[in-house]
């Protein structure tokens, strides 16, 4: 009686995991938040700041994973949304520079601690009861609500923008809030963990870490996973807004955009994982490569259609990353260690996207955010595309 109690809860901690992928989803500044932040600082400092965010990202990724598998995986995710939710605060009320810096501070911790944790929950709940093999499905199946989320949120951030400058900050605050009070009905899975001390706080981090590369494929494919991820996320966090500006769209333009292209998103990544012969992994490890150089070195002759369709494969990108290639990745960790190793390897993912926000303000200033796309374009010419035909050819043979 107690075991399907149990095993009743870890099934409903997916309907909950829905819930949230939803609410903490509703992300009513994504079309707008460089336009508002330019009201207090320069273009320079908006990339030094999101850049710095990541660096906290980057010194809390591993011990936050570490924690979340000792202390528990849902207080970690909680703990994360509660922290963005301050973070947002504070950049809403935004009257100078400093307010941003201090929001992407708590906004870095807040997403350390809730990466890894969350997907490590969600595994290894499905493979408790057994139905491990639906883990594609119900990342699908969270996709298409973060989608949906996205698309909602896109078409009213710049009308939140017109009525009051703070709403789209105050109003994704309140529905991240309610995510992490969601996330304490989580019922944690009984893996086999260790008790928290020092000691196995160190041990765990230094496997964890150890995972990623325990072999040479599990090593290629953390460092095509992370390559792939830092890429596709600088875009879907920094670039595509600077270069939806570049080539004529202004923010509520933007707003109805990015929903359309989410909409994109929906269908043909449903389309494609009732493919078995498409979604595998001896074309899968092609696909990301090809799709990154078509979304990058068209950039070099710019105009506006051209410009859109380079923003819908590059936004396609890092959503079909999150949907195909983590279950790729997860399969590679013990349960014990999933979520450490997960964190690391979302670790590498932020420091390839520190590297190019970084690198980008000089480019962008002087040249253009298109010259910056093509710059990408060859280095995933001549970097990725030989990583995904390597791993390709291995599943081939």
């Amino acid at each position: 009686m107690l075991q399907n109690t149990y095993l009743a809860l870890l099934e409903r901690n997916i309907k909950i995991y829905y819930a949230v992928e939803f609410l903490s989803y509703l992300n009513f500044f994504i079309p707008i938040w460089v336009a508002y932040e330019r009201h207090f600082i320069s273009f320079t400092l908006i990339a030094t700041i999101a850049g710095l965010r990541f660096v906290v990202t980057t010194l809390l990724e591993v011990p936050t994973g570490a924690l979340g598998d000792l202390l528990g995986r849902k207080w970690s995710v909680a703990i994360g949304f509660f922290a963005e939710t301050i973070g947002l605060i504070i950049v809403g009320i935004a009257t100078n520079g400093t307010y941003i810096l201090i929001g992407a501070i708590f906004r870095g911790a807040a997403d350390a601690f809730r990466s890894g944790s969350d997907t490590a929950l969600v595994y290894d709940s499905l493979k408790e009861t057994g139905n491990i093999e639906k883990f594609s499905k119900v990342k699908s199946n969270a996709t298409l609500l973060v989608q949906i989320a996205l698309i909602i949120s896109s078409i009213l951030a710049g009308y939140l923008l017109h009525l009051n400058e703070s709403l789209p900050y105050f109003a994704y605050a309140f529905f991240l809030g309610i995510s992490g009070v969601l996330y304490f009905f989580m019922k944690e899975p009984r893996i086999d963990s260790e008790k928290f001390n020092i000691g196995n706080y160190l041990k765990q981090t230094k496997i964890g870490i150890q995972k990623t590369f325990k072999n040479a494929y599990t090593a290629q494919l953390s460092i095509f996973y992370s390559t792939i991820g830092g890429i596709s996320l600088a875009w879907q966090m920094f670039f595509n807004q600077i270069y939806a500006s570049e080539i004529g769209y202004d923010e509520v333009e933007k707003s109805w955009l990015f929903a359309g292209i989410r909409l994109l998103n929906i269908l043909i990544i449903l389309r494609l994982l009732k493919s078995v012969k498409i979604v595998n992994k001896k074309n899968v490890f092609l696909f990301f490569p090809i799709l990154m150089i078509f979304s990058t070195l068209p950039a070099a002759f710019p105009n506006i259609i051209l410009g859109t369709l380079i923003l819908i494969t590059a936004t396609f990108t890092n959503t079909a990353r999150t949907v195909i290639l983590d279950k790729y990745t997860n399969d590679e960790f013990d349960s014990k260690y999933r979520a450490t190793s997960i964190s690391v390897l979302n670790l590498y993912v932020s420091m390839i996207y520190l590297i190019f926000v970084f690198t980008s303000g000089p480019i962008i200033d002087h040249l253009s955010m298109g010259a910056f796309y093509v710059i990408m374009g060859i280095i995933c010419l001549v970097f990725i595309l030989p990583q995904g035909i390597y791993l390709s050819r291995r599943h081939a043979n």
